[in-house]
């Protein structure tokens, strides 16, 4: 794991500050779900899930307007029926100067991206369970200074 990320959780504020979000809005994208129908909540990245024959891909993209890409962040194949590691192992990350993002899968087998900081200093956390359920939790926080 990134120095930056170990660094990032032990100056994490204590029940630190999450972002209003609408109910309405989307954290997660399903690739079967007609895009055109979906509000995606305000993050600097954002999460595709797309069924494969043997699993899940999933694709972390940038959403920030100040440097496009054409490519995902992160994108990884998970195979269906994998066990639940015995702690949180990464599985892939990007970083560049100022943002950073990883994603992991957590020992109750769910997965977790952490993206940031943004220009306010707040991390963007998503934690959701495949195949999804509908029930994923965002808890966004700020960096102590």
């Amino acid at each position: 794991m990134s120095i930056v990320f170990r660094l990032l959780w032990l100056f994490v504020l204590p029940g630190g500050l999450a972002l209003q979000q609408d109910d309405a809005c989307q954290n997660l994208v399903i690739r079967t779900e007609p895009v055109e129908e979906m509000q995606l909540c305000s993050s600097p990245v954002i999460t595709y899930l797309t069924e494969t024959a043997d699993g899940w891909q999933i694709a972390v993209w940038n959403n920030g307007t100040s440097s496009y890409s054409d490519e995902p962040l992160i994108d990884i194949a998970v195979a269906d029926g994998d066990s639940a590691p015995d702690s949180p192992v990464p599985l892939g990350s990007y970083s560049r100067r100022g943002f950073h993002v990883l994603l992991l899968q957590l020992d109750s087998g769910a997965y977790e991206v952490l993206a940031g900081p943004d220009v306010r200093g707040q991390m963007y956390d998503l934690i959701f369970t495949l195949p999804p359920d509908g029930q994923e939790t965002r808890q966004d926080f700020t960096i102590a200074e």
